[in-house]
């Protein structure tokens, strides 16, 4: 079982994010569980959110304390809330952000596998807002054995039509050509 936990800030489609990504990975046949955290509810404020992946079935419902994942869509976050919390050896990290690995691993204080993707400046370019929900999704589809790029424009077809749709996907792809 892959259990992932996302951050970002209440606006941003953090909860969207999970949801998008478990139901890219039900279309592979796996048994996926999507699981929103709210706390303060007001936009901006620090979200997370959690999500399950497996090819068994999944019986636990608690939020997810040690990720074998962990998504940031928001490059303010990590001063914030400590991304590190509950990680493991083995966890890996997707960050939007503009550094490389080796940076953020010096700044985060850990070893662990990181992948970075300037998804903002591809949010802006494509989407015309710095929302990067849907393009870190790329980021991981290229990266993780679980989930195909093809899935991942799936779930966004299912979710948001036409233009919309169509630019997401734009900006997925491109993320899973650019990540570091």
């Amino acid at each position: 079982m892959w259990e992932i936990r996302f951050h970002g800030r209440g606006g941003q489609g953090i909860v969207t994010a999970a949801e998008l990504l478990t139901k890219a990975a039900h279309f592979e046949g796996r048994h996926v569980q999507s699981i929103p955290f709210f706390a303060a509810e007001r936009r901006g404020a620090p979200v997370k959110a959690f999500a399950r992946i497996s090819d068994d079935e999944i019986y636990t419902r608690e939020p997810v304390s040690r990720p074998d994942i962990i998504v940031s869509i928001d490059r303010t976050i990590w001063k914030q809330v400590d991304l590190t919390e509950g990680v493991k050896d083995s966890s890996i990290f997707f960050l939007d952000s503009r550094k490389n690995s080796e940076e953020v691993k010096k700044n985060l204080g850990i070893n662990n596998e990181v992948y970075t993707t300037d998804a903002r400046s591809i949010a802006m370019r494509v989407l015309n807002r710095p929302i990067t929900n849907t393009t870190i999704l790329g980021a991981l589809a290229s990266r993780l054995n679980f989930v195909s790029l093809d899935s991942v424009k799936k779930a966004i077809n299912e979710r948001f039509d036409g233009e919309i749709a169509k630019k997401n996907i734009e900006a997925v792809e491109e993320a899973s050509k650019k990540v570091e």
